[in-house]
């Protein structure tokens, strides 16, 4: 949330007085929070609500409450017209806008959700009080899409066509809108710009600076942008977030300080929820790789078989059970882990080139008994139609995006290994479903 109010204060000064340059200073005079910045601790504040109960009718009478709690303890903050009106009449219903105020103020659902879905229904409740028309809604769930994304270590092209398949075409650069580009505080006609400004960008501040560049409705864009780049960058720059903070007063900087505090407790208890949300999400893009590259017939093939699952965990179990494998590799808990996983995916191949797998006449010991049997690298590579260290290498890729998100959330030992002990039966997992085609739907 941080990244769009620092957008917000940058963006400030530009608003009504459009500039078509990078090249400009962050911080001058008249930089001032605006209600962007008031209505995104609003939604902040009200999450508080949902963490109690996760109920989303309650977190939306909260969004309410909290907009016109402090909409009114911060008037004058260019709140729009209907906007200020529904502010000052607590029985005024949802007025159907589709204004990007949906939008710029989405950004702490994306932070205090475990999953994409979970992400979009938060930004679909905090967006319904006011913008609840279908354009106002959809910005929300785009700009909430994209910051989740970027905090599980999406790439920008996953990004990229995720909002392009689910929201908005993204088809034009900056350069290509800048000199024509105009104010609009649409949703369809700002977050899409929002969004690019982020893509193109290299870091926090050029997403910033992207995003003021281009004119029009200047602080919110730039809101956006910064928001969805504080989660992909991992940071706001320490001077840029420090300055921002100084326009605010001590009961907004209070609010800040308490939802980190919360979203980092959130974190602490969710890593292993996050990162089996981050493991499904690679499962799946390796399966599109396997798909392009033919080693499967399509991208639908990776099917996740409790009785394959099993087999996996007892498989890797075995060797994390070894004391002679686990010496070898001493404290280095990580290389332990990959050298399993490397090993369970030659051994779900071997399994799934082996057996026909039949929901009621399936023996996991017998599988289980004759994967130790022979070599399995050479038994695998003797039989399937790709080439084995292609596979290979697609998956040393795969572990390096999944150690970089395990180092950022830094867990304990206890959890890191649960996480890896994931990783590696996934990867018995993967190994089946490269071979394994038309499986039984008992087993689904």
């Amino acid at each position: 949330m941080f990244g769009a109010i620092c957008g917000d204060i940058i963006g400030s000064v530009y608003e009504f007085n459009n500039i078509k340059t990078k090249d400009f200073p962050l911080f001058s005079e008249g930089c001032d929070f605006t209600d962007d910045t008031v209505m995104t601790i609003a939604v902040a504040v009200a999450l508080h609500e949902y963490r109690e109960n996760h109920s989303l009718t309650s977190f939306r009478d909260q969004v309410a409450e909290q907009m016109r709690y402090l909409g009114n303890k911060y008037p004058g903050r260019g709140y729009g017209g209907r906007f200020a009106r529904w502010l000052s009449d607590p029985s005024m219903p949802a007025y159907n806008s589709l204004g990007n105020g949906s939008a710029m103020r989405v950004s702490p659902v994306a932070w205090a959700a475990g999953s994409l879905e979970e992400a979009e229904m938060l930004a679909e409740a905090s967006a319904e009080p006011t913008h609840n028309h279908p354009e106002g809604i959809k910005g929300a769930k785009a700009v909430a899409a994209a910051i989740y994304m970027g905090r599980i270590r999406r790439s920008k092209k996953e990004i990229r066509e995720y909002i392009e398949e689910n929201y908005y075409p993204l088809d034009f650069t900056l350069d290509e809108i800048r000199d024509s580009y105009q104010f609009d505080e649409t949703c369809p006609g700002s977050v899409p710009q929002a969004i690019v400004a982020f893509l193109e960008s290299e870091d926090y501040e050029d997403a910033v600076r992207n995003a003021v560049s281009i004119g029009g409705d200047s602080d919110t864009i730039a809101a956006i942008a910064g928001s969805i780049a504080e989660a992909f960058y991992e940071e706001v720059p320490a001077e840029i977030k420090k300055q921002a903070l100084s326009y605010l007063d001590d009961e907004l900087k209070g609010y800040c300080s308490l939802f980190l505090s919360e979203c980092e407790q959130v974190v602490d208890r969710s890593v292993e929820d996050t990162m089996r949300d981050y493991l499904i999400s690679t499962l799946h893009s390796l399966a599109a790789a396997a798909a392009e590259r033919g080693w499967l017939k399509n991208e639908n093939e990776i099917q996740y078989i409790q009785t394959l699952w099993e087999t996996g965990q007892r498989f890797v179990a075995y060797w994390v059970s070894n004391p002679n494998f686990v010496e070898h590799y001493g404290d280095n808990i990580r290389s332990m882990y990959y050298n399993i996983s490397t090993v369970s995916l030659l051994a779900g191949m071997y399994y799934a080139l082996s057996y026909h797998i039949d929901s009621e006449t399936f023996d996991a010991d017998a599988i289980f008994r004759e994967l130790f049997t022979g070599d399995i690298f050479d038994t695998v590579a003797g039989v399937v139609t790709f080439d084995l260290s292609e596979l290979q290498e697609y998956v040393n890729e795969q572990y390096r995006d999944i150690y970089l998100a395990i180092a950022d959330f830094d867990p304990d030992q206890d959890t890191l290994e649960k996480m890896l002990y994931q990783e590696a039966c996934a990867f018995f997992h993967i190994g089946c479903s490269i071979e394994l085609h038309d499986l039984g739907a008992g087993l689904n």
